[in-house]
């Protein structure tokens, strides 16, 4: 099997299999997305896609979406990826089995999102992506101080881009130091139009929502709340985050209706609970773009750092609140006295989610970055949430 194995990482694939086709007609788009949507269909992926599909709203994109993978092909990509570890020139391999792409003519920039750095395998799917392309980008969104020595052979193949951007703020000068090329961090974002209320003063039926990792002890002094009065605790039942899913927008939106129609919100920092995994690296996670954006009062740990300082620079944005949070009724009673200060909570979360963290903020900066001007479509959408700020400012 392993023989097998090795012949087919050697093959040209594109002698076994006829070339896949895509559609890169659009002679206008300067910009080429490489994407996994279908490859790496996860839910936890789902926000990453969104943030491709912003681009492609705000920009003049060709989309390259790269072909799932069946479990067989599956099984030979994880003993490629598993063997790059160890023997650095494995990190060239394409994917076996899998037919590679041409792009058919040239784009001002590549922009490449990986979840996780090993997920770099899929660009050697692509022929000739650094000639093609005169500036090429990386975003890179999950990597811990732990893993930089365990993932170093997959972090060196992006010395082939001209820079890489990092999902985690607190590693940027390590992963520096390793890939030889400019980093920096880019923070998450948010589709703030899918994820803001109708309105600010629109009765919101969910009493608090709770997603992902969470504290049993806190857990159930919710549950024990909800038998005690009228409280509507909405939260997973199962562990969902790592489900493939079929629809990622469908994800999204299921995401952003639950938040909006949400008083409390549960946000901490990013795997609060996996000390082992972060080695006590604290990052900004995603549930605070979309509790704010979506008008919650959020409640839990947020990073006391000056990068959380940075992006959530106003007053409240997250109440603070223990993990293992045996009290929370007292918490949320002592909040539900104060009706004008949750509202202008709410206010001044959905007003400056417009004005700082919708997705379009973060393209703009890896523009800057490129040497590369914003276009009328990324004006428009930027105007329009400067209005819809206004309209929520209370």
């Amino acid at each position: 099997m392993l023989l097998i194995l090795i012949l087919l990482f050697t093959l040209d694939i594109e002698k076994l299999i006829e070339k896949t086709d895509y559609d890169m007609s659009q002679n206008s788009s300067r910009i080429a997305i490489i994407s996994s949507r279908d490859k790496n269909n996860f839910a936890y992926n789902s926000c990453l896609y969104e943030f491709e599909d912003i681009i492609a709203k705000v920009d003049n994109v060709d989309l390259i979406n790269l072909p799932p993978s069946p479990p067989v092909k599956t099984f030979a990509q994880k003993v490629v990826k598993k063997s790059a570890q160890y023997i650095p020139s494995f990190t060239k391999v394409s994917p076996p089995l899998i037919p590679k792409i041409e792009l058919d003519r040239e784009y001002d920039l590549l922009f490449v999102i990986l979840d996780l750095p090993y997920s770099m395998f899929n660009l050697n799917l692509i022929k000739q992506w650094r000639e093609k392309c005169k500036v090429t980008v990386c975003y890179v969104i999950e990597l811990w101080q732990t893993e930089i020595a365990k993932y170093k052979n997959y972090l060196t193949f992006l010395q082939n881009f001209d820079f890489v951007f990092l999902g985690h703020a607190q590693i940027v000068e390590q992963t520096q130091n390793v890939i030889g090329k400019p980093c920096a961090y880019l923070a998450p974002g948010v589709d703030t139009l899918r994820f803001c209320p109708e309105s600010l003063y629109k009765e919101r039926n969910i009493d608090l929502c709770s997603m992902g990792r969470r504290s049993s002890i806190t857990h159930e002094a919710l549950l024990e709340l909800t038998q005690k009065r009228k409280f509507f605790y909405h939260h997973d039942l199962l562990k969902t985050a790592e489900k493939q899913i079929n629809n990622y927008q469908a994800h999204r939106i299921f995401t952003a209706n639950i938040l909006k129609h949400s008083r409390y919100f549960i946000a901490n920092y990013a795997k609060v609970d996996c000390l082992d995994k972060t080695g006590g690296q604290i990052e900004i996670g995603y549930r605070f773009f979309e509790g704010a954006a979506a008008g919650t009062v959020m409640l839990g740990r947020a990073p006391n750092n000056e990068v959380f300082k940075h992006y959530f620079n106003w007053e409240n944005v997250v109440i603070p609140m223990e993990f293992h949070e045996p009290d929370i009724e007292k918490i949320i009673t002592e909040l539900d006295n104060q009706p004008e200060l949750l509202q202008q909570i709410r206010s001044d979360n959905i007003k400056n989610s417009f004005l700082q963290h919708d997705w379009l903020y973060r393209w703009q900066t890896v523009l800057e970055r490129s040497g590369l001007s914003a276009i009328e479509k990324l004006e428009n959408r930027k105007n329009y949430l400067q209005q819809l700020a206004q309209k929520y400012t209370i």
